[in-house]
Formats: structure tokens, C-alpha cells, sequence
């Protein structure tokens, strides 16, 4: 019987495992809710709910919040389809423009907002094939708000350069 080591858990066995497509950590196997059209396990998608309950409860936290909102919807994409669509080019124009362009994080919903009166000129963005280096189930392991933000910060770097093949065309947007 094999086993997965999850950053979140000891090991589990795979009798009792889900992997998540998204971010490929392993959680306990479990029902649940799990995000409409982003694709991840109930586990994933119950960590990522104690994430924003943790920045929610507390404003140290809340600092990076749009950061983890754009991380975790760019690491779990889902298929091709209309709302994927929109939900990657408005995250990934929101990482970008405070990754390249020096946006503070309270600006992001704003870009996130205006890049969406584009979507007629939204196209498919393959997604990165492997964004599994940095998880959700990282950012649970920040005992202090500067912890927290420190690896959120990681995280959405992270996620925003595996989707470098994009850069260039959300740059192209953001400038229109």
C-alpha cells in the first residue's frame, strides 16, 4: 500500500487519500464542497476556506488577501470554459500588476474589476502544467501574520511565474 507525504499532514494512506488536481497536495479522503468551476479536492478547498477564515478574522492577515485569492485561483484554473477564462486573465492581471507594475494589494480588486470590461478580447490560457511547489497547505503552517504574509507573498510569486508563458499578452491587456 503506497503512501503520499502531505506538507499539511503526516503520511496518509492512499485508501484514505484524495491528491488534488490543482496543487497536487494530499488530504484525507472527504466529502464536501468544493469551488464551482475551479478544480481542486473538498480537502484543498477546505484548507483554502480556513485560509481566508484565518485573514478574515484578523486584519494583520488581511493585508495579502487578494495575493491568496489570485494564487489559489490560478493554481487550481479548471477546464476551458467562459468562467475560467475570465477568472485567469482578471488573477493573473492582478498578480501582474502587483508583481511587475507596483500595485498595492488594496488596488488589486480594482484591476481585477477593470481588466474584466475586456473579456471580449479574453482567450484561452493553457494552464502551467505542474504548479505544485508551493500549496495552500503551506501557508496554514505560518504560525504569525508576518509568517503568513511572508509565504503568501512566496506563494503568489511563485504562481505567477509558472504562468510566464502569459505575461506578455496580460501585459498587452493591462495596457489597453
Amino acid at each position: 500500500m503506497k503512501s503520499h507525504m502531505n506538507t499539511a499532514f503526516e503520511y496518509i494512506d492512499d485508501a484514505q487519500t484524495d491528491i488534488c488536481t490543482g496543487c497536487g497536495i494530499a488530504t484525507e479522503k472527504t466529502t464536501g464542497p468544493v469551488h464551482r468551476y475551479l478544480v481542486s479536492s473538498p480537502g484543498c478547498w477546505a484548507m483554502f476556506g480556513d485560509v481566508l477564515a484565518r485573514e478574515y478574522e484578523n486584519y494583520e492577515y488581511m493585508s495579502v488577501h487578494a495575493l491568496t485569492v489570485d494564487a489559489y485561483a490560478l493554481q487550481h484554473p479548471g477546464s476551458e470554459n467562459l468562467q475560467t477564462i475570465n477568472s485567469a486573465h482578471a488573477h493573473l492581471a492582478s498578480l501582474y500588476s502587483y508583481f511587475r507594475l507596483g500595485k498595492p494589494t488594496s488596488e488589486l480588486p480594482k484591476v481585477k474589476q477593470d481588466v474584466t470590461r475586456l473579456k471580449s478580447q479574453f482567450e484561452w490560457l493553457t494552464p502551467p502544467e505542474d504548479i505544485t511547489g508551493i500549496t495552500v497547505a503551506d501557508i496554514l503552517k505560518a504560525d504569525t501574520a508576518s509568517q503568513h504574509r511572508a509565504v503568501v507573498l512566496e506563494w503568489a510569486n511563485y504562481v505567477f511565474d509558472e504562468w510566464k508563458d502569459h505575461h506578455k499578452a496580460i501585459a498587452t491587456l493591462l495596457s489597453a
